[in-house]
């Protein structure tokens, strides 16, 4: 056990230095790098994480270094990427490799992670419909994430969707998973309207 604490916190001091995406900034951009991503984990104390969008790894390893379980969605239509993502990330036991896009690679999971963190499509509408997909399989009580939030057309889609996003430095954004709340409380409404109806 000591000898993985040492380990752990040496790999996370280095993953906080690694540059996660590529994006033009380069070394000067703070959204390149994993500080805040730390913070939000260290806020929402999770032990399950699903990450949509994980494409070199560098986040996929902090979460593995930080959760009991964790499952990393991607299709990887890059090889050189998904190489150096399994390089990174794939001798880690408890790492679930589901190749796909989302929605369609969540079908197969309940509400059954603690986080969600959604790093894929930046569009308004994919970041959306990846939303909506990740409130299914996080826990009533479980937390939606993801990057990017500087990014105009991402926080714009996420404050179409959830209430007052908590941002981080690295573009992270965090909110408790209230749209699972919304969705029950619209199916049940439809379906006392339903027997109403038919009464």
């Amino acid at each position: 056990m000591q000898n993985f604490r040492a380990f752990q916190a040496a790999r996370v001091q280095e993953l906080l230095t690694t540059m996660r995406c590529l994006y033009p900034g380069g070394d000067a951009d703070v959204h390149n790098f994993l500080p805040g991503l730390a913070e939000l984990l260290i806020r929402a104390q999770s032990k399950s994480v699903i990450e949509i969008g994980s494409d070199r790894g560098v986040s996929t390893e902090l979460f593995l270094l930080t959760n009991a379980r964790v499952v990393a969605v991607d299709p990887w239509e890059h090889e050189p990427f998904y190489r150096e993502f399994l390089e990174r990330c794939g001798t880690y036991p408890h790492l679930e490799i589901c190749r796909g896009k989302c929605p369609q690679a969540l079908e197969k999971f309940g509400a059954e992670f603690d986080l969600c963190y959604i790093d894929a499509d930046h569009s308004y509408d994919a970041v959306r419909r990846d939303i909506l997909a990740c409130t299914r399989v996080v826990k009533p009580d479980g937390w939606l994430a993801g990057h990017d939030y500087h990014q105009p057309q991402v926080e714009h889609a996420v404050r179409s969707m959830i209430d007052e996003p908590v941002a981080f430095a690295d573009g992270s954004w965090l909110a408790k998973n209230r749209l699972s709340d919304r969705a029950g409380a619209a199916e049940d409404a439809s379906a006392a309207q339903l027997r109403l109806a038919s009464a």
